[in-house]
């Protein structure tokens, strides 16, 4: 076989076998197949007549169009005196010539391989770039996809967890009248409740969130304490209330009945608040 690198020592011996087997008569001509380098994008095929040493007419020659056309003979009249004679020259030009012709056949065939092989590998480069490119584009894609999947999940799940949970503490508020660690009764009250909007500052919102609190009356209204008035109005959602600070005078005056001084008491408000 042919090393990567030849040299013509490496082709001698193939040479060698055709020649001697063109002068001794076993064949009549012979020719070089090969792939002739043009450029890193084009190799043609051709086949070089390479055996006997002769311009030859390609036209009438089977596959005609790969035959490598070998330039004419020009003839001249001018007479050459060669030294030591012209049989010795020929002797030793002639198999040079050959065994170059033959080396030069094996050179731009391992030329044309390696090319196509570079453009090859080249374009295999490009497109598992471009594979690998779209690849990750689906990848990412698909990753947010399940990623925007587990967030909705997540976000739904919480959703029906809060919405269990209000309604948890909603009945639990209904069966128990006890708000921040403070009694408000000991057991719930079935009777008849006040009109805590008669509080200036309580409107109807309030007075329903203070009565889910079990502050159904003026004298609960009176006795609550502050904190645990603002942790029933926080659960209604109700967070800015600032006439908090009067209820429970207001009502301790409701409670006893005394209109007429809860009137001129809330004649001094302002929406509720002290002036």
């Amino acid at each position: 076989s042919i090393p990567d690198n030849p040299s013509i020592s490496d082709i001698t011996a193939i040479n060698r076998l055709a020649i001697d087997a063109f002068l001794s008569g076993e064949v009549d001509d012979v020719y070089i197949a090969y792939t002739d380098f043009i450029n890193t994008l084009t190799q043609h095929p051709v086949v070089l007549g390479w055996l006997p040493l002769v311009p030859h007419s390609v036209e009438d020659q089977v596959a005609a169009e790969f035959i490598k056309d070998i330039p004419q003979v020009s003839s001249t009249a001018a007479d050459y005196e060669y030294e030591p004679s012209p049989e010795a020259i020929l002797e030793e030009i002639v198999p040079r010539f050959t065994e170059l012709q033959l080396y030069q056949a094996v050179l731009e065939s391992q030329a044309s391989e390696h090319s196509a092989r570079m453009v090859a590998m080249s374009s295999a480069s490009e497109n598992a770039t471009q594979l690998a490119g779209d690849l990750t584009l689906v990848y990412n894609k698909a990753r947010q996809a399940a990623i925007t999947a587990e967030i909705l999940d997540i976000v739904g799940g919480t959703e029906a967890l809060q919405t269990s949970m209000d309604s948890v503490v909603e009945k639990v508020l209904a069966d128990t009248p006890y708000e921040m660690g403070y009694n408000l009764g000991s057991t719930r009250d079935t009777g008849s409740s006040d009109d805590l909007t008669r509080i200036e500052g309580i409107g109807p919102k309030i007075a329903s969130a203070l009565r889910k609190a079990g502050i159904n009356t003026f004298s609960k209204l009176a006795q609550a304490d502050d904190d645990a008035i603002r942790a029933a109005l926080t659960r209604a959602k109700l967070r800015f209330v600032p006439s908090l600070s009067t209820w429970s005078q207001q009502a301790e005056l409701a409670a006893k009945g005394d209109w007429e001084d809860l009137e001129a008491l809330q004649t001094g408000l302002v929406a509720g608040r002290s002036s």
